[in-house]
């Protein structure tokens, strides 16, 4: 037997195979240790990784199902689709604005479902081109009610790309902006309002002639309200009719159509006119195509663009004088806050009513006698002024005649006021009757009239006028309160151009004409007294000439003409005499 290490007689060579064999074993043992030790931490590293994916995967899910949450969530309709036009996804609140039932298939629908014509013209010719090319689209689009009508959209187009950059798909997001167009709408309505307010503010500033103040108000409401009509109307106190007094817009004969009144049982009458004034309140119709009360002219109207009107009363101290009416375009226009709005644009015209009543009363009394009616001493010396350069121009005769009532003042006294007052505008009234210009005719003094009468032809005229219509018509009694009144008057006559050649002059002459006369027991005179006597004298003739043609005094003569070269009659001469029975035969 072989000894390993024979020198020291340690092993034998079987011993050396059994230390070999264990040596081989333990060499496996430790390959097997360091394989299973590499195993191990390869099966850890591995386990590690998968958990790691595992937790990042439901992350990922839960992220994934948060924002799907989020999306499911949203008002806003979230949808995506396939280039070629087929619907991938789309969200709840699509589905129910397209009117469809929750988790419906939708691999059926196109891109641009429920979309009119023009929206889905603008999603496929501009919106999805843009966002293909620029990555992103915006712009404002539509859906389709089931009712017919558009709701109003916001819309954005996406275009998702792959890693090589090419557009796999598409996403929209579209949100209802109904809330915010109809809040534009009203903005753009009350900014209407407002400049319609301004511009009527404005014109009351510096219009000061009613015609003109309801034109231009009615033209500011068209042209800077966009109201499709506005028409102003006054009452008749007396009949209750409503006259237009002033149309802007597309009227085309639609008041003549209607009977204007404020009496709210008239047949075929405008209700809301008739409300506004009998109720003072303003009177609206949002809806001409649905309200009864406007049935009867519902078809004109909507055939003039008319689709809601208001009706404002216009007030001159509380009492109702007219109507302001404006017709919109729109249905539902005339809201709470635009009502208001309008209420206040109504009182301002009233406003501007009143401030130009008084100022016409203002102007009347500053012209015009308030019991009579009949210019006053102002207006007359203007108008006479007129006159008299008109007759010096024309070289014409004018005559100024001043009328004083007899013991007015006693008659005051004893009757009262209130009648002397009667009294006045009776005699106003009579003088005017035989004066024909009514403004030739004032009232000057409490008890004096005077009588402008140009292009008269002689003293005798004028004298005639006096007598025959002036003391005349004031000869006969007035009838005041059940009692009979009589006056008398005393007159004084001036003449242009041979006492006065100025107005002022004339005047004074006239008065002067007037207290001579009231120291007499005449009735009238001229101011220059041998004028007095030429006249008396002249109308004594015209008196007995005119008995002598009633008593048939008048005697026809025919005169021969001779020839003094032959002696022979040559002809003869009709001839008419007067034979006055107390002086005689009067030659002509």
């Amino acid at each position: 037997m072989n000894l390993v290490g024979s020198e020291r007689g340690l092993f034998s060579d079987e011993d050396a195979r059994n230390l070999y064999a264990v040596g081989n074993q333990l060499g496996i043992a430790l390959a097997r240790a360091r394989v299973h030790d590499k195993l191990e931490r390869l099966v850890q590293d591995r386990t590690a990784k998968l958990t790691a994916e595992i937790v990042e995967r439901r992350r990922i899910e839960k992220e994934q199902a948060r924002l799907v949450a989020i999306i499911e969530a949203t008002p806003d309709f979230v949808a995506t689709g396939n280039l070629d036009g087929h619907a991938l996804y789309m969200n709840q609140a699509g589905l129910r604005m397209l009117g469809y039932e929750p988790g419906q298939d939708v691999s059926g629908l196109r891109v641009g479902a429920g979309h009119p014509h023009w929206a889905l013209k603008l999603v496929r010719e501009t919106g999805i081109p843009h966002a293909i090319e620029h990555g992103t689209w915006s712009g404002e689009t539509a859906f389709l009610r089931p009712d017919g009508k558009e709701m109003p959209l916001s819309q954005v187009i996406i275009a998702h790309r792959g890693p090589d950059g090419a557009v796999e798909y598409l996403s929209t997001i579209m949100r209802d902006i109904t809330r915010r167009k109809e809040q534009e709408a009203r903005v753009a309505r009350l900014n209407r309002i407002y400049s319609v307010l301004s511009g009527i503010n404005s014109l009351i500033v510096r219009v000061h002639e009613r015609d003109e103040l309801f034109a231009e108000a009615c033209k500011i409401a068209v042209e800077h309200g966009k109201f499709a009509m506005a028409w102003i109307g006054m009452v008749d106190a007396a009949s209750e009719n409503v006259k237009p007094a002033a149309i802007a817009g597309r009227d085309e004969g639609y008041l003549d159509r209607i009977v204007l009144t404020a009496n709210e049982d008239a047949p075929d009458s405008c209700k809301l006119v008739a409300r506004a004034l009998s109720r003072l309140e303003h009177a609206v119709c949002n809806d001409i195509s649905a309200d009864e009360s406007m049935s009867q002219w519902k078809d004109e109207a909507l055939k003039r663009g008319f689709h809601s009107v208001a009706v404002f009363p216009l007030l001159l101290e509380q009492r109702p004088v007219g109507v302001f009416a404006l017709y919109a375009p729109e249905p539902d226009f005339f809201d709470e806050q635009e009502r208001k709005l309008l209420i206040e644009m109504a009182g301002d015209i009233s406003f501007a009513l009143d401030h130009i009543a008084k100022e016409e009363k203002l102007n009347y009394l500053a012209y015009y006698d308030a019991l009579t009616g009949l210019p006053n001493r102002a207006l007359f010396d203007d108008r006479m002024t007129q006159v008299l350069r008109a007759a010096s121009h024309e070289k014409n005769r004018t005559a100024l005649v001043l009328i004083d009532l007899e013991r007015f003042r006693a008659l005051n006294d004893t009757l009262g006021r209130s009648v002397a007052d009667e009294l006045l505008k009776l005699v106003a009234q009579r003088l005017q009757s035989v004066i024909f210009d009514r403004d030739s005719l004032a009232r000057i003094h409490a008890d004096v009239f005077a009588g402008l009468f140009p292009d008269i032809k002689d003293e005798a005229d004028i004298a005639r006028i006096v007598e025959e219509k002036i003391i005349a018509c004031l000869s006969q009694p007035f009838t005041i309160a059940g009692q009979e009144v009589r006056v008398s008057a005393k007159i004084g006559v001036a003449l242009f151009p041979g006492d006065a050649t100025e107005h002022d002059a004339l005047f004074s002459a006239a008065e002067a004409a007037l207290r001579q006369v009231k120291g007499s027991s005449d009735r009238y005179l001229f101011y220059a007294p041998k004028m007095n006597a030429q006249v008396a004298e002249r109308l004594k003739l015209e008196n007995k000439l005119q008995r002598a043609l009633e008593r048939d005094e008048f005697v026809l003569f025919y005169q021969p003409k001779v020839d003094l070269g032959t002696g022979r009659v040559a002809g003869l001469e009709a001839l008419m005499r007067w034979n006055d029975p107390g002086t005689g035969l009067v030659p002509p």
